[in-house]
């Protein structure tokens, strides 16, 4: 009788928290679909056709730095199939914790080049329809706009 006392009804937050367990099960689906695109994006936006323009560079580098992400939740997904679940689960050898520290370092790095690269992008983009008009900025055209703050 005292232990029901103290136990409480599922709160939203403990809903949400089994749904996040049971989703993450799956997280290697979702990381695959995740690479596939990008190595789609990646495959388009390196044509030569479609180098000419620096927002498809940018979003070529975006595309790039997005491929890291998933490789976590497969390379887990890998380990489980190949090892198993059970009670008897061998610990990680040394060279596989170095290679999940290089992962998780580079994950982290790229998700916030991706990051800057989509501030980038933003601030061509702005600067690009603001002033394709305005003949004030005529000498961005050329390479001497920006060769001026060396002289």
């Amino acid at each position: 009788m005292e232990a029901n006392m103290y136990s409480c009804p599922p709160t939203t937050v403990t809903r949400i928290h089994n749904l996040v367990i049971v989703v993450g099960g799956y997280e290697y689906i979702f990381a695959s679909i995740d690479m596939f695109v990008n190595i789609f994006h990646v495959y388009i936006l390196s044509r030569r056709q479609m180098r000419t323009s620096s927002m498809n560079s940018i979003l070529l580098g975006i595309a790039m730095a997005d491929m890291a992400f998933p490789i976590i939740a497969i390379k887990k997904k890998i380990r489980i199939w190949i090892v198993g679940t059970g009670e008897c689960i061998p610990p990680e050898s040394i060279l596989e914790q170095n290679i999940n520290w290089l992962l998780y370092t580079l994950r982290d790095d790229f998700r916030r080049c991706s990051t800057w690269l989509g501030l980038m992008l933003a601030a061509v983009r702005t600067v690009a329809v603001r002033n394709s008009m305005n003949h004030r900025f005529e000498m961005m055209e050329n390479g001497t706009f920006w060769t001026m703050p060396l002289k």
